[in-house]
């Protein structure tokens, strides 16, 4: 289990009717590396998307090193074997066509800005764009890969991934050492924030 001394505060951020705009391509160039969860510990708990192919993580660093700003990408949920197994074939459950690198702005708009007018709170934080690729909020966990009626296998292990990024994070990006962390999510990303937040809990 992940702990790190830090003011952890979770929050929903997506599309909504009010005007808040998911994805803002006027917000001024912030372009996220992807890191592949391809480690020892990713390999070793099996963290894979629907496919089998290692989950990512887009990563901007700045120049507070130890404030993140963690965002889990929402998607919704497949909702039988074949409907995961269709979702398997793209973006959504599959890393094999992730750009090398993406827009924050146009991922996760407001918050991923690095503009001071926009992001007053957060403009200089090193910023995460987790992308979701199990299909159920990352809180499957099931050993055995499922085939049934499918070509191909699929793979139901969301929260294996959820421990990979946070271990990457860990391990790579200095988390435990943080002193502010926002972690937000949009609609079944949101949920996964929500629901893992208590995974990482600020010891007393």
């Amino acid at each position: 289990m992940i702990y790190f001394s830090a003011l952890l505060f979770v929050f929903f951020y997506c599309v909504t009717s009010s005007g808040i705009l998911l994805k803002d391509t006027s917000l001024p160039p912030n372009v996220g590396t992807l890191y592949l969860l391809n480690s020892s510990f990713a390999r070793s708990i099996g963290s894979v998307c629907l496919d089998g192919t290692p989950a990512g993580l887009y990563i901007r660093p700045e120049a507070e090193t130890k404030k993140f700003y963690i965002h889990q990408e929402g998607g919704g949920w497949c909702s039988s074997n074949e409907d995961c197994y269709g979702r398997s074939t793209g973006d959504m459950g599959s890393s094999k066509a992730y750009a090398a690198s993406v827009s924050l702005g146009d991922q996760c708009g407001g918050p991923c800005s690095n503009d001071p007018n926009i992001n007053p709170l957060m403009y200089n934080w090193t910023k995460v764009f987790a992308r979701y690729c199990d299909g159920g909020s990352q809180i499957g966990d099931v050993e055995e890969p499922i085939t049934g009626r499918n070509p191909k296998p699929i793979y139901y292990r969301g929260r294996r991934v959820l421990a990979a990024q946070m271990q990457e994070l860990v391990d790579s990006w200095g988390l435990l050492n943080a002193t502010d962390v926002v972690y937000s999510g949009c609609s079944a990303g949101g949920l996964s924030a929500f629901v893992s937040a208590s995974l990482h809990p600020t010891p007393p």
